[in-house]
């Protein structure tokens, strides 16, 4: 297997990352927007997702810039990024948890 250019080694790394966002920012937008979420009042639950929404369209932006012109993006962008995937994570963590509990308390119901 062949090394990249120097000038392919931007694009080689950073395409799948800025994926992997669009990915992930996917996931938490889809279960922000299904339903209410116990652990979180409705003005947090629509803040996160307009956060993570606005990061969908800059990493989109991102991905065009980089396919028309190879331009990377910075390092600071890029932690903001992750910071809202682990955000839309750590929703996830919480409604398993509160499922795991709900299915819990049902069971002890029985």
């Amino acid at each position: 297997m062949r090394s990249p250019e120097p000038s392919e080694l931007v694009p080689a790394l950073l395409e799948p990352l800025l994926d992997d966002f669009l990915y992930w920012f996917g996931q938490s937008i889809d279960r922000l927007e299904t339903a209410p979420l116990a652990f979180m009042d409705a003005a947090e639950q629509q803040q996160l997702l307009q956060s993570i929404q606005t990061a969908v369209q800059e990493v989109r932006s991102a991905k065009a810039l980089l396919q028309a012109t190879g331009v990377g993006v910075a390092p600071e962008t890029l932690a903001t990024w992750h910071h809202w995937v682990m955000q839309g994570w750590h929703v996830a963590q919480q409604q398993r948890s509160a499922e795991s509990a709900s299915g819990d308390d049902n069971i002890q119901q029985q």
